[in-house]
């Protein structure tokens, strides 16, 4: 149940850089420890740093002194999002968290990833073969059935993070060789036919009883029967039309949902009808109802790991001393991405919306990801790669002073809820990662989306 999949092109990020002449003043800054710092004592506060030597983007977050990520000033942000001076890049902090509230008083720690190219390559659907496409409706569940007066069905379906059903008309053109499968093409429309039996030719309703799905005369007899495979989810709904023999059958259990077409044009009593199409939908809300079916590349069982260590690029500034990085996969409202251990977003993978988990896992041996997530309708599939391309830095330590007219903490705040972050198998825990959250304003408000460059 595995279809062609999408495709995007690598991440290629073009940035505008510093003046390699004021960059080498400020490498030698750096190694008579000058690098950056920071001033408190107002707000906001003023933070420079000097960015790694590698183009690409950078993310930056504020952690407390037990090490906890309070707060991502910049998420993947190009180089030209930032004010450049003689000294590196200057950029500031309200000192609020994720959540807008203000921070206690104490020394604060600002430092960050520079992410350079990075490979994200999309490989493919799994799970729902309705989804055949990039912009094929993901259909979550189907809730009913029905037939146009030509006898063309039309199908309601739950799409993901919508509250109302959608409904689509399935165009089924037949295959051109023998052994391939049918295509259907969707379209949409405004609602079902009118309720009413699924009443078949010879003007004989087709009902279900039990397992079985018949067709037959108000006398009582018996016109045409399905009786189930061994194994197969037990049909639940029905759809016919009297203008042909075609029936359309939805099949569902605990892990999936089946609907098949039915041709019985030609079929004399008591013979096996002709399938038109057969397409099903696992159920996929949960990383465990698909973990057995998922794959790596190399077609082995695919193990999901909360953490990957990656060994990245030795930054110039700190010694060039090769740096060493736990990278987690997690969702947000914006889609996928990858994130250090903490929750420092790193590197955008995918545009799944309604994303409700992703795990990510590498094959013993390999510097090639694999990253699947799921909107609870289909499996995506992602190769990364190059994800050693990044360097990380430190921007200094802030000593952020309260000011006399703020609270240290604000009772009045409720926090927002925090973005759904699923580091492995694991899509309950930890805490989610401040991923949806941005440089603060600097005036003190709250904090705006968070800084994200276009794709």
């Amino acid at each position: 149940m595995s279809n062609g999949g999408i495709m995007f092109a690598n991440l290629r990020v073009s940035v505008c850089r510093l003046p390699w002449r004021r960059l080498r003043r400020t490498l030698a800054a750096a190694a008579l420890g000058l690098a950056a710092w920071a001033t408190a004592g107002a707000d906001p506060v003023k933070i420079v740093f000097l960015p790694p030597p590698m183009e690409g983007n950078i993310s930056l977050g504020v952690y407390d002194a037990a090490g906890t990520l309070v707060r991502v000033l910049y998420r993947e942000a190009p180089w030209g999002d930032f004010t450049a001076g003689d000294d590196g890049f200057a950029v500031q902090w309200d000192g609020k968290d994720d959540h807008g509230v203000v921070c206690p008083p104490g020394t604060y720690r600002v430092r960050g990833v520079a992410v350079g190219d990075v490979g994200v390559e999309g490989v493919d659907f799994t799970g729902n073969d309705w989804v055949t496409s990039d912009d094929a409706p993901h259909l979550k569940r189907i809730t009913g059935l029905g037939t146009k007066a030509d006898g063309t069905l039309v199908i309601s379906a739950a799409l993901p993070g919508q509250s109302a059903p959608a409904f689509f008309a399935v165009a089924i053109k037949p295959p051109d060789k023998t052994g391939e499968e049918a295509e259907l093409q969707l379209s949409p429309q405004p609602g079902l036919p009118a309720s009413a039996p699924a009443t078949g030719t010879h003007n004989a309703p087709w009902t279900i009883d039990g397992t079985t799905v018949k067709q037959a005369t108000e006398s009582g007899n018996v016109l045409r029967k399905l009786s189930p495979a061994e194994g197969e989810p037990p049909p639940v709904k029905l759809a016919a039309s009297p203008k042909n023999d075609k029936l359309f059958v939805l099949y569902e259990d605990a892990d999936l949902q089946r609907v098949r077409g039915y041709d019985f044009a030609g079929v004399k009593p008591g013979a096996a009808p002709k399938v038109l199409f057969e397409n099903d939908i696992v159920f996929s809300d949960r990383y465990e109802q698909v973990a057995a079916e998922l794959k790596f590349p190399d077609d082995k069982p695919f193990t999901a790991s909360p953490v990957l260590s990656v060994a990245l690029q030795p930054n110039p500034l700190a010694g060039n001393k090769p740096g060493t990085l736990l990278i987690r996969a997690a969702v947000d409202k914006e889609g996928t991405y990858l994130a250090t251990a903490d929750g420092l977003p790193l590197c955008h993978v995918s545009d799944t919306k309604a994303a409700v988990w992703a795990v990510v896992g590498r094959p013993a041996g390999s510097k090639v990801m694999t990253v699947f997530d799921s909107d609870g309708a289909v499996v995506e599939q992602f190769r990364v790669s190059k994800i050693a391309n990044m360097m990380t830095f430190d921007a200094g330590a802030v000593q952020w002073t309260v000011p006399a007219a703020t609270p240290a903490t604000s009772p009045s705040a409720t926090p927002s809820p925090a973005p759904s972050a699923t580091p492995g198998p694991a899509v309950s825990a930890p805490p989610a990662p401040a991923a949806t959250s941005a440089p603060s304003s600097q005036t003190g408000e709250s904090a705006p989306p968070p800084v994200r460059p276009s794709r």
